[in-house]
């Protein structure tokens, strides 16, 4: 668990990678249980965790904790958005650094994503499914931070895998595991843990 250039830093288990609009990579180390970022001379640091899993909130990242942080996401304005996959959390970093847990007392969460629009998928393998959240909810005086609304669907059976086609209720997922949100058709991507890749769409099938 080394911070520093691209040949010295070193990461446990790296599971979920994404950009943000100026080329920064953000990496969920999953081992070390902690939020990398990685510059664009490829200098790594870390954002947030400590090393040592727990499920602290609502402190500076270096002084959160996370236990297994999988797929991550982030967004336009900066926030960045972890499957705390251990912990069953959906974690928030925002761009101060304090973090803070969105969605808790879910299985499994290993894939997020976020659209445009601001809603905000999660997959769950084990329970071979991707639910979806309504659009952040309007930020308060006292807090600039987005926090999640009311679950909007659910695409497959619960408990049940298959490969089945079809409208959100009648689909089936085999361990659902990364997301992606299309950025021409905003559909949903979903790869499989059987190496499939699935979609779907804005009108509700799969």
């Amino acid at each position: 668990f080394l911070d520093g250039a691209a040949d010295t830093a070193t990461f446990s288990s790296p599971m979920g990678c994404d950009v943000d609009g100026s080329g920064i990579a953000f990496v969920s180390d999953y081992g070390n249980h902690a939020i990398r970022k990685i510059d664009l001379g490829g200098v790594t640091t870390t954002l947030a965790g400590t090393g040592v899993f727990g499920s602290s909130d609502n402190v500076v990242g270096v002084q959160a904790t996370f236990r297994g942080p999988s797929g991550l996401h982030v967004d336009a304005d900066g926030y960045l958005f972890v499957a705390d996959l251990s912990n069953g959390k959906l974690r928030l970093v925002a761009p101060d650094g304090v973090v803070s847990t969105l969605l808790s007392g879910t299985t499994n969460p290993n894939g997020v994503a976020v659209s445009a629009a601001g809603d905000i998928y999660v997959s769950n393998p084990v329970d071979h499914v991707v639910r979806a959240y309504q659009k952040m909810a309007t930020p308060t005086a006292s807090s600039s931070a987005p926090t999640l609304a009311a679950e909007t669907w659910v695409a497959g059976s619960s408990g049940t895998n298959g490969q089945v086609e079809g409208t959100l209720g009648i689909a089936k997922f085999n361990g659902p595991r990364d997301l992606a949100v299309d950025p021409l058709t905003t559909d949903l991507v979903v790869v499989e843990s059987t190496n499939i890749l699935r979609r779907v769409t804005a009108v509700g099938r799969v």
